[in-house]
């Protein structure tokens, strides 16, 4: 059985995606299986320390594809692949060659997996989006696509189509070698011995709940000024629109000194440990990856209460706030900050949850019914 995966995804870093497609690929060939990737080219998927590269470096066969060529081109582009390398299943993710392969399903002799991301979107009519997966997985239904899930609600809504629940689960392989000890990585970006860094990942502003990360950080520095917030996922220079955003959603300058913006890095096992506290002030989350990841560095987390986050409450060092509330999420953080570490931690049968071996073998299950 050949599958190829394709995936639009192009970060500079691999994350935890990428981790747990080698964890599936390895799996794979102990069982006579091969996965094979096609991904969109940018600048990101061709350097020579790419992700991309350490794919082919472990001996998986990676096609890079030019998104902007016409959808006549990339089904030719899709075409060749299948036929060259007899492949069998095409298992989509975040939508690439989604709209090629629902209007060409009946050209491609392949079996088709859309792998759904996505979770309701924050302050969506609950209703409506209802709806438009039903009307969605009618669609699959018709043109025989499977879809799996990362979301309960999501997979629930997908009833009409051959769907299947599967939550993303923990891939420890990273496209480094060692990962930074906790007091390096600290040196490295700046932090004072003192310093109590509240590490948040936000590159989708609003839906990250940015704007309540930095109002409750703002609060939490009045009882405490060495309370810091580290951002990754705007650069180390964001643009006008980022600040903007911050200035306008938070009423609070971008520039303050106390308010840091990390480069992205490979190693973010290293971030989460030099940090504090994890914050996710997420207004909406299919699942999160980097909850899992702070959880199996045993880094206390604040969390805001929303259905695609309650899976961490099995965590012991979590404390949980209302979603839109900065003072909730301030006293979150500061009693993350205080009692975190002295709680008796559980984190390894958390982790042991979301396992990526068993992950594994139910994606490999899946394979093997279609």
């Amino acid at each position: 059985m050949n599958v190829l995966i394709a995936a639009d995804y192009a970060t500079p870093a691999s994350g935890n995606f990428i981790g747990s497609m080698m964890d599936l690929g390895i799996k794979m060939r102990k069982q006579n299986a091969q996965l094979l990737f096609v991904f969109p080219e940018n600048k990101n998927t061709t350097g020579e320390s790419s992700w991309v590269r350490w794919l082919e470096t472990c001996g998986f066969q990676v096609f890079l594809l030019n998104k902007t060529l016409p959808d006549a081109d990339q089904l030719a582009f899709l075409m060749h692949i299948i036929r060259e390398h007899q492949i069998d299943i095409l298992h989509i993710h975040f939508g690439l060659f989604h709209n090629v392969a629902l209007h060409n399903h009946s050209k491609l002799p392949v079996k088709i997996i859309v792998h759904e991301h996505m979770e309701y979107p924050a302050g969506c009519n609950h209703r409506k989006q209802t709806l438009r997966f039903m009307a969605r997985s009618l669609l699959y239904r018709v043109r025989r696509i499977g879809v799996i899930s990362v979301n309960k609600d999501v997979d629930r809504a997908y009833g009409l189509a051959r769907h299947w629940y599967v939550p993303n689960a923990l891939s420890l392989k990273r496209n480094v070698r060692e990962s930074t000890p906790r007091d390096e990585r600290r040196a490295q970006l700046g932090f004072q011995q003192d310093d109590r860094v509240v590490l948040f990942l936000g590159w989708d502003l609003y839906r990250k709940g940015l704007d309540i990360a930095v109002k409750a950080v703002s609060k939490c520095r009045e009882q405490d000024p060495t309370v810091r917030l580290a951002i990754v996922g705007l650069g180390e220079l964001p643009s006008h629109e980022q600040k903007s955003f911050i200035q306008n959603a938070a009423g609070i300058s971008p520039d303050e000194p106390w308010i840091r913006y990390l480069p992205s890095t490979e190693d973010m096992f290293s971030y989460l440990r030099a940090a504090d506290v994890y914050l996710s002030a997420s207004r909406s989350e299919a699942f999160s990856y980097g909850l899992l990841e702070a959880i199996s560095q045993d880094t206390p987390i604040a969390v805001s209460d929303i259905k695609g986050t309650h899976w961490s409450a099995q965590y012991s060092r979590s404390f949980f706030y209302p979603v839109e509330s900065p003072e909730s999420c301030a006293a979150a953080i500061t009693d993350a900050l205080e009692r975190g570490k002295q709680i008796p931690s559980n984190y390894k049968e958390v982790i042991k949850s979301y396992n990526i071996d068993q992950w594994a073998e139910k994606i490999t299950q899946i394979y093997s019914i279609i």
